[in-house]
């Protein structure tokens, strides 16, 4: 039994309150112990399946992260990191990806760009106005056709 001890009652001190591998131990008990387990499933086929779409960044990451704890990924390997960019809206992922030198390694990397890109389209749009993406694909006749909204 591990305890911050009592010397009135004869009992030693076996961790300090401050004792981080402590806490670690008393969270994933405590996971355990009133975790649904019956959730995993549902929350796995959410994950793998989740898409930014129409959310807002920050509500994009909120979500991401309670259904990777749900799941009980690690949110430091590979898979999780995968999931996170697969999910992601293709023009942010694109852009992240253009960064020169290439920053986000990890998933809190990941997050912090994807904050940092939509915060930095926010500054154009409202700078410059709102402007669709255009790739080499298109041509100056079909930009002339949509402005003239043909």
């Amino acid at each position: 039994m591990r305890c911050n001890g009592d010397m009135t009652n004869g009992i030693l001190l076996t961790h300090q309150t401050h004792d981080e591998q402590l806490w670690e131990d008393f969270g994933h008990d405590f996971q355990r112990a009133f975790t649904d387990t019956t959730s995993e499933q549902p929350a796995y086929g959410k994950l793998t399946n989740y898409m930014m779409n129409n959310k807002s960044i920050n509500e994009y990451i909120a979500q991401f992260e309670h259904l990777l704890q749900k799941v009980g990924w690690d949110r430091t390997s590979q898979g999780s990191l995968f999931q996170f960019k697969k999910g992601l809206d293709r023009k942010i992922h694109l852009k992240i990806l253009q960064w020169d030198p290439m920053l986000a390694e990890t998933l809190d990397e990941w997050e912090e760009a994807t904050r940092k890109e939509v915060e930095r389209q926010a500054f154009i749009d409202a700078s410059l106005g709102p402007r669709e993406f255009r790739g080499p694909w298109s041509s100056h006749k079909d930009q002339h056709h949509d402005k003239q909204g043909k």
